[in-house]
C-alpha cells in the first residue's frame, strides 16, 4: 500500500473519522474509505503525494450545515447541492490513483494541469456543500468501469 502524508500541515492535530448514519462514506462505493478531518477555516491543505491536478472547483460560498434542513431533503437534493456547492479538487498521480479534498474555501491555489509535490500547499479548509462543521473531506479513488472506487490509504 502506497504511503501518504497527512493533507495538512504536521503541527496541525486532527483526529480523522468517518460519518455515520445517512451520511456514512461506507454506504458510498465511491467514498467508503473517505476520512473527514475536522479543522479550522483557513488552514492550509497540502498535498498528500505528488501528482498532476485534473480537476478545481472553488467557485461557492454556499453550504448547509443544519442537520434538521439536510435531513428534510431527499438524497437527491443533497447530491445536487454537494455538487453545485462543493469546493474541492483533485489530483492523480500517476499509478491510477486519485486524491479528492472537498468542503474547501474559495481561494484557489493551484490550477488544472499543474503539476504538485507532496506537502505543496494546494487550498485552504472551508465550509462549502454540505457539511455540518469545517473540515477537509479527503478520498482516495480508482477508476473501474468508470466510476469512483474509494481505496483505503495509510498516512506516514
Amino acid at each position: 500500500m502506497v504511503k501518504y502524508i497527512q493533507p495538512f500541515p504536521s503541527s496541525i492535530k486532527s483526529e480523522g473519522r468517518r460519518p455515520s448514519g445517512r451520511y456514512a462514506h461506507e454506504n458510498h462505493i465511491e467514498s467508503r474509505y473517505a476520512i473527514d478531518f475536522p479543522l479550522p477555516i483557513g488552514t492550509p491543505i497540502i498535498a498528500s503525494r505528488r501528482g498532476v491536478v485534473v480537476f478545481v472547483k472553488q467557485d461557492s460560498d454556499r453550504f448547509i450545515s443544519e442537520p434538521e434542513k439536510m435531513g428534510s431533503m431527499s438524497m437527491k437534493e443533497l447530491i445536487d447541492f454537494s455538487e453545485k456547492y462543493t469546493n474541492l479538487l483533485c489530483i492523480e498521480h500517476g499509478d491510477g490513483t486519485f486524491a479528492e479534498y472537498a468542503h474547501l474555501d474559495r481561494q484557489t491555489v493551484v490550477k488544472e494541469g499543474q503539476e504538485v509535490e507532496q506537502g505543496q500547499t494546494i487550498g485552504y479548509c472551508g465550509m462549502s456543500g454540505l457539511t455540518t462543521e469545517p473540515h477537509l473531506h479527503f478520498n482516495v479513488f480508482k477508476v473501474k468501469d468508470d466510476k469512483a472506487e474509494s481505496i483505503p490509504v495509510e498516512f506516514t
